[in-house]
């Protein structure tokens, strides 16, 4: 009961904070922190969302080589392209960057993984685009890579968002991303993932890419006019349609890593959605979804 209290009591204190103030400076990296919405994710809801974050397992140390190895041989090579194809005024928006292994990597051009002993992978194209990375959570190993961005001069080319979860952002706060990346994020452990690629898909301009890494065999959707579920993957194959969607159906029932190039001919948004029976916490969690009407119907 004591550690529900506290939690509570930190929620309402940090709603109280961002209610007050809407963005901090932080001085030792001059980023600013974009703070979370207050009256959409406040009080029991931040407790709730706080014990299922608990509840799963997430890796924050990512760098690119680890990257490259979670998009598979299927889409690593996509990835280097698009990645060396972007130019100056280009952004890579990292949508769950963990502690900012794989942003910072890319920025220094130096291995600073921990544990991973590979020579980098060669990504560098002949300019150097802005880059933005999002956060649920700041983790205390994000100051060592922080710090080493800063040391390399290139802090001026990220942008960092932090304490929010990707429905509540404003795409004005992430900027037009030509390169979308969410490996293991928000895609995998959102309530409703509807949500969260229709947030990328209004980031997104014609020709930008969408790189995502999720786990296979665990979101089911029902459709709306009736049917079997369907696998997430199939599921965004079918409702995605107009777009140019990669994925290794080959190999895999339901591939946890896709690839879609946006279009001006497939729709910017998926259906509404909402739970078929709550979601079941864990590493990865369980999702079962169906279709409804759009508002207004």
């Amino acid at each position: 009961m004591f550690q529900k209290w506290v939690i509570t009591l930190l929620a309402g204190v940090l709603c109280a904070a961002v209610l007050a103030e809407d963005s901090v400076t932080a001085t030792d990296f001059d980023i600013e922190l974009m703070l979370i919405n207050a009256p959409a994710f406040c009080g029991d809801q931040l407790t709730i969302h706080n014990h299922m974050l608990e509840e799963n397992w997430f890796e924050h140390l990512r760098g690119l080589n680890l990257y490259l190895d979670t998009l598979t041989d299927f889409h690593a090579a996509a990835f280097i392209e698009v990645v060396k194809s972007l130019g100056a005024y280009d952004r890579w928006f990292d949508s769950g960057a963990g502690s900012f292994v794989a942003l910072a990597e890319y920025l220094t051009r130096q291995r600073l993984h921990p544990r991973d002993k590979r020579p980098l992978p060669d990504v560098w194209g002949s300019f150097s685009p802005n880059l933005t990375g999002l956060v649920y959570r700041l983790p205390g190993e994000a100051t060592t890579y922080l710090q080493a961005i800063k040391a390399a001069g290139a802090l001026r080319r990220l942008s960092l968002l932090k304490d929010r979860l990707i429905e509540n952002v404003p795409a004005g706060d992430i900027k037009t991303s030509r390169l979308i990346t969410d490996i293991l994020g928000p895609n995998a452990y959102a309530r409703l993932p509807n949500l969260v690629w229709n947030k990328y898909f209004e980031v997104a301009p014609v020709g930008g890419h969408i790189f995502v890494a999720g786990y296979s065999l665990t979101t089911y959707v029902t459709l709306l006019e009736g049917g079997p579920p369907l696998l997430w993957a199939r599921y965004l194959e079918k409702r995605l349609a107009g777009h140019h969607f990669f994925a290794d159906f080959k190999h895999n029932t339901d591939p946890a890593v896709l690839h879609v190039q946006v279009t001006d001919k497939g729709p910017k948004r998926l259906p509404d959605l909402e739970e078929e029976k709550p979601l079941e916490a864990g590493q990865p969690p369980k999702r079962w979804l169906r279709e409804i009407p759009p508002k207004g119907r």
